[in-house]
């Protein structure tokens, strides 16, 4: 799932799942490799109650990480916890919480609810629960099913119980698929115009069912969603012009990524004062096997934006200078959100977009992205410190580090993150193949 996901499943905010994965902590399972966009596994939710619980109790980042890095083993995470609870013994109550939430892995979703069914037919019901409290118990079950690897495909139905003030909701259901997979659609469409689209659009927010919108998004009288993690607007440009990872025709948003390409359509309706688009949105769960959701934007103008307009650019005029520490080939073995966070005892990331890069003499490099090549100097240049790709304008600084005797090479990834969305970069790991 969508840090923004992981973040409601958890309880949390998006900051505090970003500063965990750059402490290393608690890292995504799954990076997309050219758009840096973070996934999480549902099961991940119960490493988040644990560093949680952990960090209630008074341990530092530091500590968390060491407990984490022993793989629960109960002699080493005895031993800390006996320390702790000789420095803090006000904080016993706290610490044997913790105790418990490391020694429990698989707690359970407390959340009731009835599963029936099967295939396209599953349901699943909750206890009765206050009329009065809808919204927020719809949240706490889908909360819950994402938790069991469900995706909730339907508006909830309320049932009346016996019991005056208590209610029943009701909803289809589909199971989802433990890692997410490649989805190829044909996006190379015939561009039909609208000329209505054009402009810029805001993200307000993603929901499972147009039914859960709530009147207030439309009215003006509730703010918009901090949005998704991975970009807060949408740009339609004119002819259908792709930039980032976006183009479009009539009716549809053409979506291309770097493990995967579908064609979301969309939808338009004035409410009230404003304009919104309706995009059946095929999120993370939807490479799990689940259903698209609906993800509703505003618009927020009409103008005529350029991709050149919208790219961040950085300073490429930089002239050469040496560095024989960099000379050769290089292999990519992983992909971090900072050097810092880089662990080298940890297994090498396979099937990696930017695999591969070559410094010569004089500023001449060659990289590989994918089945792409790219090279020449009006391609690209290096010099001290930096690839200075003039194709799309950015310059990535590079850092060599000798790690327990190895040398790693550190490329700061300037994907569509940075240029279109305005986000901080990652970091590519290499190894060096050969001078």
């Amino acid at each position: 799932m969508q840090i923004g996901a992981f973040a409601a499943l958890c309880q949390t905010k998006l900051s505090v799942l970003r500063y965990y994965d750059r402490e290393g902590v608690l890292v995504p399972a799954y990076v997309d490799p050219v758009t840096g966009y973070r996934h999480y596994d549902a099961a991940q939710a119960a490493v988040f109650r644990r560093i949680t619980a952990l960090r209630r109790a008074g341990f530092s980042i530091a500590a968390i990480r060491q407990m984490l890095a022993v793989n629960n083993s109960d002699a080493a995470v005895l031993a800390l916890f006996a320390r702790r609870e000789d420095e803090l013994r006000e904080m016993l109550s706290d610490l044997e919480e913790a105790k418990a939430m490391m020694q429990n892995q698989n707690s359970e979703y407390r959340f009731p609810l009835t599963l029936t069914g099967e295939g396209e037919n599953m349901t699943a019901r909750t206890a009765p629960i206050s009329a009065d409290d809808i919204p927020a118990a719809r949240d706490a079950m889908d909360n819950a099913l994402r938790g069991m690897r469900y995706q909730r495909i339907s508006g909830c139905r309320v049932q009346r119980t016996e019991n005056r003030g208590e209610v029943r909701l009701t909803c289809r259901v589909t199971v989802l698929d433990a890692q997410p997979h490649s989805v190829w659609e044909d996006t190379d469409l015939p561009f039909t115009d609208d000329p209505s689209v054009i402009g810029r659009w805001d993200v307000v927010g993603e929901y499972v069912h147009r039914d859960d919108i709530p009147e207030s998004v439309f009215s003006g009288t509730e703010t918009a969603e901090e949005g998704l993690e991975v970009f807060s607007s949408l740009y339609f440009l004119p002819g259908g012009e792709q930039y980032w990872c976006w183009g479009w025709t009539r009716g549809k948003l053409l979506c291309r990524f770097g493990d995967s390409a579908y064609v979301c359509d969309y939808s338009t309706e004035r409410i009230g004062e404003a304009r919104y688009m309706f995009v059946d949105w095929k999120s993370y769960e939807y490479r799990c096997g689940g259903k698209p959701v609906v993800l509703l934007l505003r618009q927020h103008d009409n103008a005529v934006y350029t991709k050149e307009s919208l790219a961040r650019h950085d300073n490429i005029d930089l002239a050469f200078t040496d560095d024989p520490w960099m000379h050769g080939t290089w292999r990519a073995v992983g992909l971090v959100t900072a050097p810092a966070v880089f662990d080298p005892a940890a297994k090498e990331r396979e099937g990696l977009f930017f695999s591969e890069v070559t410094f010569s003499p004089g500023g001449a490099v060659t990289s590989r992205y994918g089945a792409q090549t790219i090279a020449g100097a009006d391609m690209q240049v290096w010099t001290k410190g930096y690839i200075l790709r003039k194709w799309n304008s950015t310059a990535c600084a590079c850092d060599i580090r000798v790690i327990d005797g190895v040398e790693y090479l550190f490329i700061a990834w300037k994907s569509g993150d940075y240029i279109w969305g305005g986000r901080e970069h990652l970091y590519y790991v290499f190894r060096r193949a050969s001078s």
